[in-house]
């Protein structure tokens, strides 16, 4: 738990949680998100084809997508850690806090 804490309180992880600028928590979120497409729409595409949902579709092309997965997983991980840094144990919420 003490490094946690210690991670949440680093400057680079206060400024991204606590920073009403776009680079900051809405960055990695938004990052995060288009990671999420990268990797799992490939995956829904290729998995309706495997179960047979879509038998017309050719297999081999599908072999094209495995960078585009490998650039999102990427991306979500360094994302995910980034965004798990903001509130590591949990006490300063999941998300931060928008002033109006």
């Amino acid at each position: 738990m003490e490094f946690l804490s210690w991670l949440e309180n680093t400057d680079t992880v206060t400024w991204i949680r606590e920073s009403t600028s776009l680079l900051g928590y809405t960055l990695y979120l938004s990052l995060h998100t288009l990671g999420l497409v990268f990797l799992l729409g490939p995956v829904v595409i290729i998995a309706l084809r495997m179960t047979g949902l879509v038998p017309r579709l050719p297999i081999a092309p599908l072999r094209s997508f495995f960078p585009l997965m490998l650039g999102g997983f990427i991306v979500n991980l360094v994302s995910g850690l980034v965004l798990f840094a903001t509130a590591p144990s949990g006490s300063s919420g999941t998300s931060p806090s928008w002033s109006s």
